[in-house]
């Protein structure tokens, strides 16, 4: 639902994921383990199997 009685939570709980997506993305590499990854087309594109991703840390920025 929206409107005056909806959760109140549900807006921090947004800010807190993306506040982790983004320190995840900042930190670290994203790679596909298959290449080949095939989508289903639907109201939102989902992948038709299970993605397996390997995370590789950056390096970090020297301060100077």
């Amino acid at each position: 639902s929206a409107g005056p009685r909806n959760c109140m939570g549900q807006k921090f709980a947004q800010l807190e994921e993306k506040i982790v997506l983004a320190k995840l993305i900042r930190h670290y590499h994203f790679t596909t383990v298959d290449p080949n990854v095939k989508g289903l087309p639907d109201l939102v594109y989902r992948p038709a199997t299970p993605v397996l991703v390997t995370l590789r840390q950056r390096r970090p920025i020297p301060q100077v």
